[in-house]
């Protein structure tokens, strides 16, 4: 038990997102043409909500958009750290993030003519970021390419999605000697996102799990940067794995 509860810092510490969220991905499975779909959903530093339209009988619209608790009131995001005295353990909330992000793409479906579903998409999103007080700030635009697969039986649909984007951040941070002249840093990086789903439900309405992975690699080396949020040890912050639950609602 005492392992377990050494371990559940470590998984909520993926909600220290300064830079970067992955954005909810959009994995409809339409069937024919005048399908829409709309999920709302929540992770552990985000709340969102997606659409999607099958306006011909080939092509489909997607579009989402996400907040942060931050965005919402002065309450605290889910952003822990762990202390041990005389032995035992306690979480310290660490300090504000806010996040919003939305994007919008055009896509194809019913690309396999058999019982499991095959779609791509492709678009782009634009989002922000702020850390303590708006001291730390990230600009961001980004492109991206998706492939969604899956299946659907009478109550459950499973599948996957894998994405893979381009994006330009322009990073805004304190400066140590300079404090009221703060440092512009500007980088492009690449992200593969793969996504697993599960929806299960009767009818129309189903309750969905979704859990994903993000590897980004900037194309720019850190060595050197001093920066408290959003570049730590010359690494990138970003959020490494998400975890969401939510409700879908198809209309026929």
């Amino acid at each position: 038990m005492n392992r377990f509860l050494k371990i559940i810092p470590l998984m909520l510490l993926q909600a220290c997102a300064y830079m970067y969220i992955p954005s909810a991905k959009n994995t409809p499975l339409f069937e024919k043409k005048g399908e829409v779909q709309i999920e709302a959903g929540a992770s552990a530093n985000s709340v969102y909500g997606t659409g999607s339209y099958a306006f011909s009988e080939k092509f489909a619209l997607i579009a989402n958009g996400s907040l942060s608790f931050r965005n919402f009131s002065n309450r605290y995001d889910i952003v822990t750290t762990t202390s041990t005295t005389s032995g035992s353990q306690y979480f310290t909330v660490t300090n504000k993030f806010s996040h919003r992000y939305a994007e919008g793409g055009l896509g194809r479906y019913n690309l396999l003519s058999s019982k499991w579903k095959l779609e791509i998409f492709g678009g782009g999103g634009y989002g922000e970021a702020f850390v303590d007080f708006a001291a730390y700030k990230n600009y961001y635009w980004l492109g991206f390419f998706q492939g969604n697969f899956g299946r659907k039986w009478k109550f459950i649909e499973y599948g996957g999605s894998l994405r893979t984007a381009y994006s330009g951040f322009h990073f805004i941070y304190p400066s140590d000697s300079y404090p009221h002249h703060p440092l512009h840093l500007n980088f492009n990086n690449v992200h593969i996102e793969p996504l697993a789903f599960f929806r299960i439900g009767k009818d129309s309405l189903r309750g969905f799990v979704r859990v994903g992975f993000s590897i980004t690699a900037p194309f720019y080396s850190f060595s050197g940067i001093k920066s408290t949020y959003g570049i730590y040890q010359e690494y990138l912050e970003y959020n490494i794995l998400h975890l969401s639950v939510g409700l879908s609602y198809r209309f026929k």
